[in-house]
């Protein structure tokens, strides 16, 4: 009854979940359109539309959640003060709405690069009997991630500083994904915290990025060494292992948030 409640009090996230939606579309349409040229045809730019799609992912699940805290403090806190429901309650709710929204999103972005891309990009199926279902997955378990992040930096921060934070936010999903180049052994542990390491690392083994072929081998006699990344390995058990990590970068930071919101609860109960 009381998440019943709740729901209720999100119906303003309805509307603003619309606009999500028509925004995915169109960054979606945007992203694939312009990386389409050459794209599983050589290793370089199928290279591109994977990180271009992974992080586009990341971004549209981080905007997704980032202000609903925020929209909502003064009521949220002021119904914690009432004991009208509980923090995990209210986390519950919110999770409610925003899963369904990323399935919404995966399915459209999904749709979107089979549109552009279709046959071409040769998906295996490495976990399910589809490849293009080990896609989807893929997809959503992305931008669950960036939701359940961008709820985290929403609970932790005032509305202006959460703004500030985002493109630091980025450009670690940009320099830490394994994508762009090596990391140094130094670096290999904040790796393990990106969101875009093991999203692109999915999507890359899904197409198996590995067996195109580099642009210069193709229009000259010279051959260089074909590059073989292991952040892209076509094997069913490397798939399910990122997916598990994107599962615990979605579970930790809810975690996070509950204990947060938790403390506030209590500390205005006093």
């Amino acid at each position: 009854m009381l998440i019943n409640t709740i729901l209720r009090k999100h119906a303003t996230m309805f509307l603003r979940n619309l606009g999500m939606l028509v925004m995915t579309i169109g960054i979606c349409f945007l992203v694939c359109y312009a990386t389409k040229d050459n794209a599983f045809v050589t290793y370089e730019q199928t290279k591109v539309v994977v990180f271009a799609y992974t992080m586009s992912l990341v971004w549209i699940g981080l905007f997704d959640s980032l202000p609903i805290y925020n929209d909502q403090k003064l009521y949220v806190e002021a119904d914690f003060d009432n004991n009208a429901y509980s923090p995990l309650e209210y986390l519950v709710s919110v999770m409610i709405i925003e899963t369904i929204l990323g399935i919404m999103q995966a399915l459209i972005a999904s749709t979107v690069f089979f549109y552009y891309f279709g046959e071409d990009c040769h998906l295996q199926n490495l976990v399910t009997p589809s490849g293009r279902i080990d896609f989807l997955i893929t997809s959503f378990l992305i931008i669950f991630s960036g939701i359940c992040m961008g709820f985290l930096i929403g609970v932790f921060f005032e509305a202006k500083y959460s703004l500030i934070l985002i493109p630091l936010f980025l450009i670690l999903q940009m320099l830490f994904s394994k994508c762009i180049f090596d990391l140094p052994e130094r670096c290999e542990q904040i790796s393990i915290i990106v969101i875009s390491r093991f999203g692109a690392g999915s999507i890359g083994s899904l197409v198996d990025l590995n067996s195109y072929p580099l642009k210069i081998n193709m229009e000259s006699a010279i051959q260089l060494p074909q590059p073989f990344q292991e952040i892209y390995r076509p094997e069913g058990s490397y798939i399910a292992s990122n997916w598990c990590s994107l599962l615990i970068l979605s579970v930790v930071p809810l975690m996070i948030a509950w204990l947060v919101l938790e403390f506030r609860a209590n500390r205005m109960r006093r």
